[in-house]
């Protein structure tokens, strides 16, 4: 299943994706950004951001 996320004026900046309970959020342009596989939150080079999800705070406006 694909989620577009969107700022609050309604401009999309990413989307996530769930995989296998796996979740990859990815920016507007594709480029992957992080993953939550359940327990920990990974940025793209596999290094732990944080328990729970937090891929949110991978985006930018």
């Amino acid at each position: 299943m694909k989620k577009i996320l969107r700022d609050y004026t309604g401009r999309p900046l990413g989307s996530v994706e769930t995989k296998n309970g796996k979740k990859v959020l990815r920016d507007f342009s594709g480029k992957p950004l992080g993953t939550f596989d359940g327990k920990t939150t990974r940025d793209f080079s596999g290094r732990i951001k944080g328990f729970g999800d937090q891929l949110s705070s991978f985006l930018d406006d």
